[in-house]
C-alpha cells in the first residue's frame, strides 16, 4: 500500500520547476505542490488513494535512470513509499515516454487547492 509519494523537476521546456509531495492521512492522501522549485507551498489539499496510485503506476513502469548529456542539467526525482520498501526513479536531461501525461497529471493538483 502506498503511504507517501513525492516528486519534483527543475523547469523544462516551457515548463516551472515542480514540487509535489503526498502522504498519506487516514483514507486519503494530503499534498503539498509548489510551482516554483523552492518547495514554499503555493497549494495543498487532499488526493485520493486512485491519484496516487495513477501516478505510482505511471512511474513504477519506467527506468530506474535516465540520463543524456548535455550541458544545461534537467533533473527530476520521482519517489514513492510503499510498505517498507522505498522505490525511485530519477533522470538527467530524458525523460520516459509518458512524461507530458505524468506531469500533466500533476500539474492539475494546483487547480482544486484548498489553498
Amino acid at each position: 500500500m502506498v503511504t507517501a509519494f513525492s516528486f519534483t523537476t527543475d523547469a523544462w521546456a516551457d515548463t516551472p520547476a515542480i514540487s509535489f509531495d503526498a502522504w498519506r492521512a487516514g483514507g486519503a492522501f494530503r499534498y503539498q505542490l509548489s510551482l516554483d522549485g523552492y518547495r514554499s507551498v503555493e497549494c495543498e489539499g487532499t488526493a485520493s488513494e486512485e491519484e496516487i496510485v495513477r501516478l505510482v503506476g505511471l512511474a513504477s513502469a519506467w527506468k530506474p535512470c535516465y540520463f543524456r548529456p548535455v550541458l544545461d542539467d534537467n533533473n527530476w526525482t520521482v519517489e514513492w513509499r510503499d510498505g517498507n520498501r522505498l522505490e525511485s526513479r530519477q533522470g538527467n536531461n530524458a525523460f520516459p515516454p509518458d512524461w507530458g501525461q505524468f506531469v500533466e497529471l500533476v500539474s492539475k493538483f494546483q487547480n482544486r487547492s484548498e489553498a
